[in-house]
């Protein structure tokens, strides 16, 4: 009985043309406060018969891993992604990177600095194992002020990351659009230097992704949509 009321119910679904399922999305938290929810909201009008689990704290590297071992269907990464064989993305944003100093710092009040005035200062970063696109965005920029950051501690979360400068542990590298979210105590400053751009994307499989996520992935292109190429 059980089965035939499945298959009755599987039979309806399709009748109606309605598209149905379950789709995973894995985010990173606070890279995503302003893609994730606009993305949320309009699956949840626009296509009601989806199921939607949202899977916080993935990193890039996690991301790619779970998508390609079945474990997510969509996830937003920060680009680019490197040698993933079988993985899309599409870029959905682009950020310019500047510096986050607590309150207390010399420099805090300034409204534009040169990177390189931060190079005798302790740097708090994201995972530098190949895992983050924004630890990856603030090697370059202290790359291009001309030294090595002094990395005294490396913060899985970027929330907790801001909050820890907020707390004086040290000064960091992020994106422009962690300004609106900076806890109490932290300032974000321009960056005087040829500007650096932290790339936020979607990734999903090529092949083998079922009708529910392809629709969510085709609402995706109206919501989020690709910047033009001379966007910043």
């Amino acid at each position: 009985m059980l089965r035939d009321v499945a298959l009755a119910t599987a039979a309806a679904q399709a009748a109606s043309g309605r598209v149905h399922g379950t789709v995973r999305i894995g985010f990173s938290g606070a890279f995503n406060h302003l893609t994730l929810p606009a993305l949320a909201r309009s699956i949840r009008r626009d296509l009601p018969d989806i199921d939607l689990e949202l899977i916080s704290r993935i990193s890039t590297g996690e991301g790619i891993t779970k998508l390609r071992n079945g474990t997510l269907d969509i996830a937003f990464v920060g680009l680019p992604i490197g040698g993933a064989p079988a993985v899309t993305s599409r870029l959905i944003s682009r950020m310019e990177m500047g510096a986050v100093v607590p309150e207390d710092h010399p420099l805090a009040d300034e409204t534009s600095i040169s990177v390189s005035r931060l190079a005798d200062d302790d740097f708090l970063c994201m995972p530098m194992d190949g895992s983050s696109a924004m630890a990856d965005a603030l090697m370059r920029c202290c790359a291009a002020g001309g030294f090595r950051p002094r990395v005294v501690q490396e913060i899985t979360d970027p929330y907790m990351l801001l909050t820890f400068v907020a707390a004086g542990m040290g000064v960091s590298i992020a994106a422009k659009d962690l300004n609106t979210i900076l806890p109490r105590g932290a300032r974000w400053i321009q960056l005087e230097d040829d500007p650096v751009y932290m790339d936020h994307g979607i990734a999903w499989m090529a092949e083998d992704h079922s009708a529910a996520v392809a629709a969510v992935l085709e609402l995706s292109q109206t919501i989020l949509p690709t910047p033009a190429e001379n966007a910043q």
